[in-house]
């Protein structure tokens, strides 16, 4: 019989499960590139019969389709990534005081500094997505209006 100091520990044969990164990807809804197609179907009646004059009308259903698959804010549990049309910003939640819902607007991250930043594509239904992965720094104001 081997001693109690001799005997190993058996080694798992899979190793461990690392813990999954939260992340929650906040998007424009593809839908609205059906609203884009109508523009373009509306719009390709003048470029055609005059194309010299219209033409250019043709570009604004191309920006508004790669707008909509471009803009995003992942949040996860370390930083809020924004992507719009012109870049990306990476803004950690240390740096955010707050966020902010204006009427008719996508919400804000309210930085220490005093200056907001848009996030684009976030409303207020999208709170109980983002309270869990802002570590508290967010309160989730649709569980304590069910209260």
């Amino acid at each position: 019989m081997p001693d109690a100091d001799s005997v190993k520990p058996a080694e798992p044969q899979v190793p461990l499960p690392q813990r999954e990164r939260q992340v929650e990807t906040i998007r424009i809804s593809r839908l609205t590139l059906l609203g884009v197609l109508l523009l373009a179907v509306c719009v390709a009646v003048p470029a055609s019969a005059q194309p010299v004059l219209f033409g250019w009308l043709g570009a604004i259903p191309i920006v508004l389709a790669i707008w909509i698959l471009r803009v995003r804010t992942r949040v996860s549990e370390s930083a809020i990534d924004i992507r719009t049309l012109r870049g990306t910003r990476h803004i950690s939640w240390s740096d955010i005081k707050g966020l902010t819902f204006p009427k008719y607007k996508s919400a804000r991250a309210v930085l220490h500094d005093g200056s907001s930043v848009p996030l684009p594509a976030v409303t207020f239904n999208d709170l109980p997505k983002i309270t869990p992965l802002s570590g508290g720094r967010i309160p989730d104001l649709h569980a304590s209006a069910q209260k």
